[in-house]
């Protein structure tokens, strides 16, 4: 198999428009950035397309969402309102890029870049296309078992262990790594690309504990993008850690937006994320009198992370006293 990758204009710059090529190929790999903890605010497409001889080139551009940037998102791509001003809306891009996804297989790394093209579609009034996903998570677990507990398949350790060159956080580098995890996997396997993303066979024996499902996510993620649509802005005083400023300490869509990337994280290498963020939620909206939606954000945290034990004592007895579980 020949692992070569070709980068062009097109790789280089992020807001000159796709100039994607008509193809075929062997299938594509997207990847987006978003403004805030709405997956629907997508400020950055990247699509990276291997060929039938396993060349790769990567296309990019920007994406004006149209909806306010947090802090934390602007720091982790460096994307801002300025740097997409005058770049197309989502409906233009999107006609752009739909004639060469819907005629080919395309991997994502993890769920989420599937539901915020999706959820944009929805955002803009545009049918949900038929394209055919498939995910690049799944194909590092059957390469790579050994990662679980071990670093895991998250872009990050990949990057590590395979010695992939890649920036991440840029949507063409990210779309590039996903499609270079794919390569690399039929390269050690030996196996064909349908076996590499055929469904997991179901087990008979169920388990004590049920890992966390996309499902689960989902409705994790529409409370949480219900939360960065709100107008509420945190004004309480907290000590900031490592992971964001002080600033953003206090701001909901920042919380949002930690949160978010770190449930995304859970599904690539199964770490559990940390209860702070999901708490500084909790309080700022406590804060604000939104009780209602404290509640609901509760009881989905409560739901899909209860099985994690003491780390989030603080949390269920919040929870336990808002009436969000039982």
């Amino acid at each position: 198999m020949v692992l070569s990758w070709l980068f062009g204009s097109e790789g280089a710059a992020r807001g000159d428009g796709f100039n994607l090529p008509d193809g075929p190929f062997r299938f594509l790999a997207l990847d987006v950035e978003t403004a805030n903890g709405n997956p629907a605010s997508i400020c950055q497409i990247g699509i990276a397309c291997v060929g039938h001889d396993g060349a790769m080139s990567v296309h990019s551009a920007l994406v004006n969402p149209k909806q306010r940037f947090a802090p934390f998102n602007v720091q982790l791509h460096g994307i801002d309102e300025a740097a997409v001003k005058g770049a197309p809306d989502f409906p233009e891009a999107f006609a752009e890029i739909a004639p060469l996804l819907s005629r080919h297989l395309i991997f994502q790394h993890s769920g989420f870049d599937r539901r915020a093209m999706y959820l944009s579609c929805a955002d803009h009034g545009l049918a949900e296309p038929e394209w055919r996903w498939a995910d690049s998570v799944q194909v590092a677990r059957r390469a790579w078992p050994e990662f679980k507990g071990n670093g895991g398949h998250g872009l990050a350790h990949l990057k590590r262990a395979l010695d992939l060159e890649f920036e991440h956080h840029d949507a063409g580098e990210d779309a590039k790594a996903a499609a270079m995890v794919v390569l690399h996997a039929e390269r050690k396997t030996g196996a064909t690309l349908e076996a590499l993303i055929a469904p997991a066979p179901r087990k008979s024996k169920a388990k004590a504990v049920v890992p966390l499902a996309e499902a689960d996510l989902e409705a994790l993620a529409g409370v949480t993008a219900a939360l960065a649509e709100s107008d509420v802005q945190g004004v309480v005083p907290c000590p900031a850690d490592d992971a964001v400023s002080e600033a953003d300490e206090n701001d909901l869509a920042a919380q949002v937006g930690v949160l978010r990337a770190a449930v995304e994280a859970y599904f690539e290498t199964g770490e559990v994320p940390t209860a702070h963020p999901a708490l500084r939620i909790a309080v700022i909206l406590a804060k604000h009198r939104e009780t209602e939606r404290e509640r609901a954000f509760l009881a989905a945290w409560g739901r899909h992370f209860s099985h994690a034990g003491g780390r989030y004592g603080a949390l269920v007895r919040r929870a336990r006293k808002k009436g969000a579980v039982g």
